[in-house]
């Protein structure tokens, strides 16, 4: 699993692979896939913990407990929040609902390290939002060259953090957000133009 060009491939495989067995009930590929289902969500958790560690002066870097700096889709590379953290974080959490759903050993350890990167996600994002509402989908870094296409955030803007389940849709930062983009940048009904 997850084997992709883009930092959030771990995560999409282990949602739809999760997500098949929990509507299927096809034991014979929990048999077969459960290893890699663990491995996947165990390599996800190593790479979250990774990143938490403080600034030298002791401050919380924004990207704490996030995945690291990759290819967050065609056209972006950095800390790109919605497309890797969003799907990272849907994945780990169907992952960690079909563990539960089996009784698996560790279920409960893979739960708390899902909650734990909620919170760090959670932070990260108000941490990103302008009190205008707007949040950006980018970590800048002075570490490393990014490569962000804004156009695309009509598309894969914050917005996805609410479809995965990553940031609660009744929080404040998120209502702010809505707020903002319905304003600025959807285009009636829809998402958004891809040309702004």
């Amino acid at each position: 699993i997850g084997t992709g060009n883009w930092s959030n491939a771990t995560g999409c495989a282990l949602g739809l692979a999760s997500d098949y067995y929990l509507y299927s009930k096809d034991d014979e590929f929990l048999e077969e896939y459960l290893p890699k289902i663990l491995k996947a969500s165990r390599w996800i958790i190593g790479e979250i913990r990774a990143t938490r560690k403080l600034n030298p002066d002791g401050t919380r870097p924004l990207y704490y407990g996030l995945m690291p700096f990759g290819k967050g889709a065609d056209g972006a590379l950095g800390v790109i929040v919605p497309n890797t953290d969003g799907y990272t974080f849907w994945g780990l959490e169907k992952s960690v609902q079909l563990l539960e759903y089996i009784k698996q050993d560790n279920a409960t350890d893979l739960r708390n390290e899902l909650e734990l990167y909620r919170n760090d996600l959670n932070k990260a994002v108000e941490g990103m939002s302008r009190s205008d509402g707007y949040i950006s989908s980018v970590i800048y870094s002075v570490d490393h060259k990014i490569s962000y296409s804004r156009k695309m955030e009509n598309e894969r803007g914050p917005q996805r953090l609410a479809y995965t389940g990553a940031i609660d849709i009744e929080s404040d930062v998120f209502q702010r957000f809505i707020t903002y983009f319905e304003n600025n940048r959807a285009a009636n009904y829809f998402m958004g133009n891809m040309d702004r």
